[in-house]
């Protein structure tokens, strides 16, 4: 399986770990969980739409979302 971050997705990614100064370290360790987990799996994912899945980053009010294809 191949990701790559949409292009307002990496801006956001970015703006976020600027906004979270010393907590920033931490936040990227959850983004990096939460993509492992979905390397693992990603059918285990829940279905928002037809074709799209969210995948939650802990401690952090973000989600990844995956879309198949």
């Amino acid at each position: 399986m191949s990701l790559r971050f949409d292009e307002d997705a990496r801006h956001e990614y970015l703006e976020a770990i600027g906004f979270y100064g010393r907590a920033a370290e931490r936040f990227v360790q959850a983004v990096d969980a939460a993509i492992a987990q979905i390397h693992g799996d990603p059918e285990r994912f829940r279905e928002v739409e037809p074709g799209v899945r969210s995948c939650r980053v802990q401690k952090f009010p973000y989600s990844i979302l995956l879309h198949a294809g």
